[in-house]
Protein backbone atom coordinates (compact mmCIF):
# COMPACT_ATOMS: atom_id res chain seq x y z
CA UNK A 1 0.00 0.00 0.00
CA UNK A 2 0.98 3.65 -1.15
CA UNK A 3 0.03 6.72 -1.23
CA UNK A 4 -1.23 8.27 -4.40
CA UNK A 5 1.42 11.10 -4.17
CA UNK A 6 4.06 8.53 -4.41
CA UNK A 7 2.94 7.00 -7.51
CA UNK A 8 4.59 8.25 -10.86
CA UNK A 9 2.56 9.02 -14.18
CA UNK A 10 1.27 5.68 -16.08
CA UNK A 11 1.41 3.78 -12.60
CA UNK A 12 -1.69 1.64 -12.19
CA UNK A 13 -3.64 0.96 -8.44
CA UNK A 14 -6.57 -0.51 -6.87
CA UNK A 15 -8.95 1.59 -5.31
CA UNK A 16 -11.98 0.44 -3.78
CA UNK A 17 -13.01 -2.75 -6.69
CA UNK A 18 -11.85 -0.55 -9.45
CA UNK A 19 -8.70 0.13 -11.33
CA UNK A 20 -7.08 3.22 -11.98
CA UNK A 21 -3.90 4.48 -13.75
CA UNK A 22 -2.33 7.90 -12.63
CA UNK A 23 -1.74 11.00 -15.26
CA UNK A 24 0.36 13.68 -14.78
CA UNK A 25 -2.61 16.34 -14.19
CA UNK A 26 -3.04 17.45 -10.80
CA UNK A 27 -4.58 20.25 -9.01
CA UNK A 28 -4.11 22.11 -5.62
CA UNK A 29 -7.14 22.74 -3.83
CA UNK A 30 -7.67 24.56 -0.61
CA UNK A 31 -7.26 21.10 1.20
CA UNK A 32 -4.93 18.99 -0.06
CA UNK A 33 -3.36 18.15 -3.88
CA UNK A 34 -5.25 16.11 -6.60
CA UNK A 35 -3.74 13.55 -9.04
CA UNK A 36 -6.94 13.01 -12.06
CA UNK A 37 -6.82 9.44 -12.95
CA UNK A 38 -8.32 7.41 -15.43
CA UNK A 39 -10.93 4.68 -14.25
CA UNK A 40 -9.60 1.14 -16.50
CA UNK A 41 -12.94 -0.55 -16.49
CA UNK A 42 -15.14 1.84 -17.27
CA UNK A 43 -12.77 4.75 -19.36
CA UNK A 44 -14.18 7.87 -16.16
CA UNK A 45 -12.15 10.22 -15.39
CA UNK A 46 -11.74 11.08 -11.70
CA UNK A 47 -9.57 13.66 -9.18
CA UNK A 48 -8.52 11.72 -6.32
CA UNK A 49 -6.72 13.02 -3.41
CA UNK A 50 -3.14 12.78 -3.18
CA UNK A 51 -2.69 11.62 0.58
CA UNK A 52 -5.43 8.49 -0.52
CA UNK A 53 -3.72 5.11 0.41
CA UNK A 54 -3.66 2.72 -2.70
CA UNK A 55 -2.93 -0.59 -3.61
CA UNK A 56 -0.37 -0.17 -5.87
CA UNK A 57 -0.61 -3.22 -8.89
CA UNK A 58 1.88 -2.93 -11.94
CA UNK A 59 0.45 -3.87 -15.50
CA UNK A 60 3.85 -3.28 -17.43
CA UNK A 61 5.89 -6.23 -16.97
CA UNK A 62 9.42 -6.47 -18.21
CA UNK A 63 11.28 -9.21 -20.33
CA UNK A 64 14.35 -10.21 -20.76
CA UNK A 65 16.47 -8.14 -23.37
CA UNK A 66 17.85 -11.52 -24.81
CA UNK A 67 14.55 -13.29 -25.12
CA UNK A 68 13.61 -10.16 -27.50
CA UNK A 69 16.74 -10.36 -29.33
CA UNK A 70 16.29 -14.13 -30.29
CA UNK A 71 12.99 -13.75 -31.01
CA UNK A 72 13.97 -10.93 -33.36
CA UNK A 73 16.59 -12.91 -34.96
CA UNK A 74 13.85 -15.97 -35.15
CA UNK A 75 11.25 -13.95 -37.16
CA UNK A 76 13.87 -11.92 -39.44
Amino acid sequence: MKFLEDLSSGDCFKLSEDFFIVTSDFKIGKRCESRSCVNLINGSFRWIASNTIVDFFPIFFFINFLSVRNYYNFVA
